[in-house]
Parts: C-alpha cells; sequence; structure tokens
C-alpha cells in the first residue's frame, strides 16, 4: 500500500497531519492505534488458538466400523443363498 510512496513524500504527509492534528492530539491518535492494534492482534492470536485446538481435537483417520460376518461352516457347506 505504501510501497510507491518514498521518504519525501512520507514526510510531507506527517507534516501535513501534524499541522491538521496538532501534536497533543496526535498523541491522542498515535495512543488509540496502538490500543486498537494490540487488540486486534490479540483477538487474532485466540481466534487462530480455537482454530488449531479444533483441528487437533478432529480425528483425521476414519476407522472401518462396519464388520464383515464371515460365513459359519454350516452356510458354506450349504453353499449359500446370497
Amino acid at each position: 500500500m505504501l510501497g510507491n510512496l518514498g521518504t519525501a513524500e512520507l514526510l510531507i504527509i506527517a507534516i501535513v497531519v501534524l499541522v491538521f492534528f496538532g501534536s497533543k492530539k496526535l498523541n491522542e491518535l498515535a495512543r488509540g492505534l496502538g490500543e486498537s492494534t494490540k487488540e486486534y492482534k490479540k483477538i487474532r492470536r485466540d481466534f487462530h488458538s480455537a482454530v488449531s485446538e479444533d483441528k487437533v481435537e478432529t480425528p483425521t483417520t476414519v476407522k472401518n466400523s462396519a464388520k464383515v460376518n464371515k460365513p459359519s461352516k454350516e452356510e458354506s457347506k450349504k453353499g449359500g443363498d446370497r
């Protein structure tokens, strides 16, 4: 996003912001931005840990739950009517 802006452009933007807001208001804005960033990172970290916990609890393999019964000796002698 700021990749196309050079040092001179960023300096001009900083001066305009300083003049527009004043130094006291600029400190308040920076503090609020820092707190917002901190809260965002905390929420993001909590979300990623919750998602990774769900991945751990989810089984990745399915066990064969269907059991195949072998025909008894009597059925194999009869030939079975299957």
